[in-house]
């Protein structure tokens, strides 16, 4: 699942934040820090605090910003069987990735070879 996390430096004496328009939480001084989390992977949350001081007056406006979730991890990917059938020759396998909406950070392809008495990566 994926997480939040909002720091704030504190003026005031308390913050009200609210996620997606839903209270959360009120944050005192002395936490500074609230951390949404069991978010769903890959997805855009509105995060609004309203501060208040400390003689209890709330300021109307609230402060609003939008943040994303990290996307959910790349699965295993199983790329058929490639077979070499002799010494020295060399297996090219295509692996195409249909959609990237947030690029390609955090992606990692791993090759291994199972039997590397037989073969090896270059």
């Amino acid at each position: 699942m994926g997480k939040i996390i909002i720091q704030h430096d504190f003026k005031k004496q308390l913050v009200i934040v609210y996620l997606d328009g839903t209270l959360q939480s009120n944050v005192t001084k002395g936490d500074e820090m609230f951390t949404a989390s069991s978010l769903n992977p890959g997805t855009e949350h509105t995060i609004s605090t309203h501060t208040v001081g400390t003689t209890g007056l709330i300021n109307q406006t609230p402060v609003s910003s939008t943040a994303r979730t990290a996307p959910t991890p790349a699965q295993t990917l199983i790329v058929g069987n490639v077979i070499v059938k002799n010494t020295g020759e060399t297996a090219l396998v295509n692996i195409t990735l249909d959609s990237a909406p947030n690029g390609l950070s955090g992606y990692n392809i791993t090759v291994t070879v199972t039997d590397s008495s037989i073969a090896q990566l270059l």
